[in-house]
């Protein structure tokens, strides 16, 4: 899915039956490419038909594994992955940084950890993040 889903499901009722499709449609052990703009990136921003931000926290959301995790800690994060009877393993993440980024930071591109911390505070330093789910069905 390059650069599609975040065309997708402005609802979110539509959004999140199009990420039960996409489970339901895969095997055991399938895996799904996502490479989507970054949420603060003009890409993103000045597209009219972007509808919605797709993350790695808000992928990670669809992860049986992790729901639990959270609700055994009594965090906030929603369950998704037990509402929506999914389970989606985040196996993949790499931020493509912009020009921008190679320009203002020569001598230190390569620092996945200032990329992202600068992200934080200044738009347009990552043009886009390439995600891998992996789908975790039980054996039967």
């Amino acid at each position: 899915m390059v650069h599609v889903l975040e065309h997708l499901g402005q609802q979110t009722d539509v959004y999140l039956k199009i990420i039960q499709e996409m489970y339901r449609i895969c095997s055991d052990g399938a895996t799904v490419r996502i490479v989507v703009p970054h949420p603060r990136h003009d890409n993103f921003l000045h597209d009219p038909t972007h509808v919605r931000a797709i993350t790695p926290m808000g992928l990670t959301m669809f992860s049986r594994r992790a729901s639990q995790v959270w609700q055994e800690q009594g965090r906030s994060n929603t369950p998704l992955a037990l509402y929506l009877n999914v389970d989606f393993e985040l196996v993949k993440t790499n931020f493509v940084p912009s020009q921008l980024w190679f320009d203002r930071y020569q001598n230190r591109s390569a620092d996945l950890q200032l990329l992202l911390q600068e992200s934080a505070l200044y738009n347009n330093l990552i043009e886009e993040i390439e995600m891998v789910l992996k789908v975790v069905k039980p054996k039967v």
